[in-house]
């Protein structure tokens, strides 16, 4: 039996590939191939260091666990996502979900599995992720990475953007996925507006107090005047954001 080894894995895929013709997905699927070549030659990973596979309407790589990740991201991506920049009006259409994971996985005469690799193409086939690039029409390629990535390969780091991720809990057979997606080219990344705080600082959102008849409302210490008396009957609702300083 085949023993498993650590792999760096990465996932493509050609977004509505179904809708494609014949020979516009050979010219895409071409393509393709070109940038991941390119992208590979870019960030110094030698063909002997990677195992490719075709899937179709996308590609899977397995890459030598002694490559840092971090040349997964920068160059590998910003050079993939400049070559969608740069497509022209007479080229086949081609956005992508690209998923960068990591875990065991057994090679033999058939291919490669493990459970890593499954959970690399479920990160992919999110039905949230696919959502997260239809929402933005204007973006090239949505880029996922799991939690322990993110973390330990992109916070911190210029490029890509850690901003710029969004994170996202996928369902799939086993559970829940916790992931950091962003979509590149995107004027305002999917989900802005539930993005998790970071932790240790404050959450943005705005509370919100139900007051009554006659009430003074003053709240001292930690937040100021919120609000004052109703003196017109009924319930009321104040939202405010509290300012976080004493007023003594």
């Amino acid at each position: 039996m085949a023993e498993p080894h650590h792999f760096s894995i990465v996932v493509l895929d050609i977004e509505g590939s179904g809708a494609l013709s014949g020979p516009e997905k050979e010219r895409a699927r071409a393509d393709l191939y070109a940038m991941i070549g390119e992208a590979l030659r870019r960030a110094g990973i030698d063909d002997a260091a990677v195992r490719q596979e075709d899937r179709g309407d996308g590609i899977y790589l397995l890459v030598d666990s002694r490559v840092s990740k971090r040349r997964l991201l920068d160059p590998l991506v910003p050079t993939i996502d400049d070559a969608l920049r740069q497509r022209t009006m007479g080229d086949i259409p081609l956005r992508l979900r690209l998923v960068l994971h990591h875990g065991e996985a057994v090679i033999d005469k058939r291919g490669s599995s493990g459970p890593a690799v499954d959970e690399a193409f479920a990160m992919l086939d999110a039905n949230e992720v696919k959502a997260a690039l239809a929402f933005a029409p204007r973006g090239r390629m949505a880029v996922i990475v799991p939690d322990d990535l993110y973390r330990g390969i992109v916070m911190g780091h210029e490029q890509p953007n850690p901003d710029l991720f969004r994170m996202r809990r996928l369902e799939n057979k086993r559970g829940r996925i916790k992931v950091w997606l962003t979509v590149t080219g995107a004027p305002a990344q999917p989900g802005s507006d539930r993005r998790e705080p970071a932790p240790g600082k404050p959450s943005d959102a705005v509370p919100v107090m139900n007051v009554h008849q006659g009430d003074n409302n003053r709240v001292r210490k930690n937040t100021g005047v919120v609000g004052t008396t109703n003196t017109q009957g009924g319930n009321f609702t104040v939202a405010r954001k509290i300012s976080g300083r004493g007023d003594g």
